[in-house]
């Protein structure tokens, strides 16, 4: 998880979420399995933390992907500008965060449209909210 080392306020950017760029179809051919910490950039590109590489002993660079899913968040992910790479997403808040309290986005799959899916997770905690 992320979680806040100091209070954070409405707008104020948390972390950077960067990795391997990738095209939609590569990742779209994977199973879920190596999909756990990718985000969509654009139409053409996904950004991916690969699987080797989740431990922030192994890659600390960026820790957008340690931001884990509520359907109720207190932050979401955005495009920005990094000085160093370039056009990426980072996580942002949306309401007041107090120090210690965990760092929360959703994830937003769009499983309802036409061929897109979800991890089995998602769908499952998605049912039970409604």
């Amino acid at each position: 998880g992320l979680f806040a080392r100091r209070s954070i306020q409405v707008g104020e950017i948390i972390a950077y979420y960067n990795g391997v760029r990738l095209g939609h179809a590569e990742v779209d051919g994977r199973d879920w399995l190596m999909n756990g910490n990718c985000i969509s950039l654009d139409e053409s590109t996904v950004l991916d933390v690969p699987v080797n590489m989740s431990l922030t002993s192994q890659y600390c660079a960026s820790l957008g992907h340690k931001a884990n899913h509520s359907f109720k968040p207190n932050a979401r992910y955005a495009p920005c500008e990094h000085p160093r790479f370039g056009s990426i997403k980072c996580v942002e808040a949306i309401e007041e965060i107090g120090e210690g309290e965990e760092v929360t986005v959703d994830y937003d799959y769009h499983h309802e449209e036409e061929g897109e899916e979800a991890p089995h997770w998602y769908l499952a905690a998605k049912e039970k909210q409604q």
